[in-house]
Protein backbone atom coordinates (compact mmCIF):
# COMPACT_ATOMS: atom_id res chain seq x y z
CA UNK A 1 0.00 0.00 0.00
CA UNK A 2 1.13 3.49 -0.52
CA UNK A 3 -0.11 6.59 1.79
CA UNK A 4 1.02 9.85 0.41
CA UNK A 5 0.60 12.86 2.03
CA UNK A 6 -0.17 15.89 -0.36
CA UNK A 7 -0.07 18.79 2.33
CA UNK A 8 1.92 21.14 0.07
CA UNK A 9 -1.25 20.31 -3.09
CA UNK A 10 -3.79 21.63 -0.65
CA UNK A 11 -1.85 24.31 0.62
CA UNK A 12 -1.17 25.52 -2.32
CA UNK A 13 -4.37 25.06 -3.68
CA UNK A 14 -5.67 27.50 -1.04
CA UNK A 15 -2.86 29.63 -0.97
CA UNK A 16 -1.55 28.99 2.62
CA UNK A 17 1.56 29.95 3.58
CA UNK A 18 3.82 27.83 5.56
CA UNK A 19 3.78 31.31 8.48
CA UNK A 20 0.18 31.44 8.37
CA UNK A 21 -0.47 28.04 8.51
CA UNK A 22 1.53 27.40 11.83
CA UNK A 23 0.65 30.53 13.06
CA UNK A 24 -2.94 29.17 13.33
CA UNK A 25 -2.19 25.78 14.09
CA UNK A 26 0.13 27.12 16.70
CA UNK A 27 3.50 25.18 16.03
CA UNK A 28 6.82 26.69 14.86
CA UNK A 29 7.35 27.22 10.71
CA UNK A 30 10.26 24.59 10.65
CA UNK A 31 7.55 21.84 11.40
CA UNK A 32 4.70 23.09 9.03
CA UNK A 33 8.04 22.99 6.41
CA UNK A 34 9.05 19.93 7.17
CA UNK A 35 5.03 18.68 6.76
CA UNK A 36 5.14 20.34 3.70
CA UNK A 37 7.91 19.31 1.57
CA UNK A 38 7.60 15.36 2.73
CA UNK A 39 5.20 12.82 0.44
CA UNK A 40 5.26 10.55 3.05
CA UNK A 41 2.29 10.72 5.60
CA UNK A 42 4.31 12.45 9.16
CA UNK A 43 3.19 10.89 12.47
CA UNK A 44 0.23 13.15 13.39
CA UNK A 45 -2.55 12.70 15.69
CA UNK A 46 -6.21 13.36 14.94
CA UNK A 47 -6.47 15.94 16.49
CA UNK A 48 -3.78 17.71 14.17
CA UNK A 49 -5.17 16.33 11.25
CA UNK A 50 -8.71 17.78 12.20
CA UNK A 51 -7.32 21.47 12.69
CA UNK A 52 -5.57 21.28 9.89
CA UNK A 53 -8.27 20.05 7.78
CA UNK A 54 -10.36 23.07 9.35
CA UNK A 55 -7.48 25.45 8.42
CA UNK A 56 -7.41 24.55 5.03
CA UNK A 57 -10.89 24.02 4.24
CA UNK A 58 -10.36 20.64 3.22
CA UNK A 59 -11.24 16.96 3.88
CA UNK A 60 -9.05 14.73 5.10
CA UNK A 61 -9.33 12.68 1.96
CA UNK A 62 -8.15 15.49 0.16
CA UNK A 63 -4.71 15.46 2.64
CA UNK A 64 -4.20 11.95 2.01
CA UNK A 65 -4.18 9.68 -0.79
CA UNK A 66 -3.78 5.53 -0.57
CA UNK A 67 -3.36 2.94 -2.75
CA UNK A 68 -3.28 -0.17 -2.32
CA UNK A 69 -0.15 -1.91 -3.49
CA UNK A 70 -0.75 -4.79 -6.18
CA UNK A 71 -0.63 -7.51 -3.18
CA UNK A 72 -3.19 -6.29 -1.59
CA UNK A 73 -5.59 -5.99 -4.60
CA UNK A 74 -4.41 -9.67 -5.11
CA UNK A 75 -5.11 -10.73 -1.13
CA UNK A 76 -8.59 -12.22 -0.78
CA UNK A 77 -11.05 -10.07 1.48
CA UNK A 78 -11.96 -12.14 4.48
Amino acid sequence: MTVQWKLREVMARERMTTVRLAKILGVHENTIYKWRITDVLPAIGGETLDRICNALNCSLYELIEYTPSQEDKDSPTQ
